[in-house]
């Protein structure tokens, strides 16, 4: 992912978080956010930052802080032996702010979305007929810029695509919100026998 360093130094200038901070958080965010593999090699990179370069002591009282500004909650025992960077939980204060600056949700979807669609009959059409601008506003309004909805539609999109499942181009099962078909357990194809 690519940082604008002038959105950065913003963000922590508004929100009052230096740059280590910032980044503890930041890496929380991207452990947090994934699944299977990725996740495993995240929560690797956190825990070598902190013990590295940070010190379990020194990012205990940093996520103290954090926590007291309501960046966080520290999910780690007080009493424990041992302290676990990856239990420790962020608030939307944070990731939803990040969220919004980072942008770039739109053009995940878009570019994970199938180009072409094929059908049992034999026919194709194209999935992709709208232009990564003109969906941008559209796929922040249907997740209402939230990064746990987009991390679903994501999760929703993969299986489907895996299942053969995506019958629609993307504008329509975004706005339709196709992605709640998993997790609502329905199947596509009865549901668009339905409509």
């Amino acid at each position: 992912m690519y940082f604008d360093t002038k959105i950065i130094v913003e963000f922590c200038c508004t929100h009052k978080l230096s740059i280590n901070e910032f980044f503890i958080l930041y890496l929380t965010y991207m452990e947090s956010i994934s699944t299977g593999d990725k996740r495993t090699r995240e929560c690797a990179l956190l825990y070598k930052y902190i013990t590295e370069v940070e010190g379990l002591s020194t990012n205990k009282e940093r996520i103290k802080s954090l926590e007291a500004r309501g960046f966080c909650v520290d999910k780690n025992v007080e009493s424990a032996a041992r302290y676990f960077p990856d239990q420790v939980e962020l608030k939307p204060k944070f990731y939803n702010n990040l969220f919004k600056i980072l942008g770039g949700a739109s053009d995940e979807v878009w570019e994970a979305f199938p180009p072409v669609i094929s059908m049992e009959t034999g026919s194709n059409f194209p999935a992709r007929t709208i232009s990564p601008e003109e969906f941008e506003p559209i796929y922040n309004k249907a997740i209402k810029n939230d990064p746990l909805t987009h991390k679903k539609v994501l999760d929703a999109l993969e299986k489907q695509k895996k299942e053969g499942n995506v019958m629609c181009g993307l504008k329509k099962w975004v706005e339709c919100r196709y992605w709640e078909l998993e997790t609502t357990n329905k199947k596509i194809s009865s549901f668009s026998e339905g409509v």
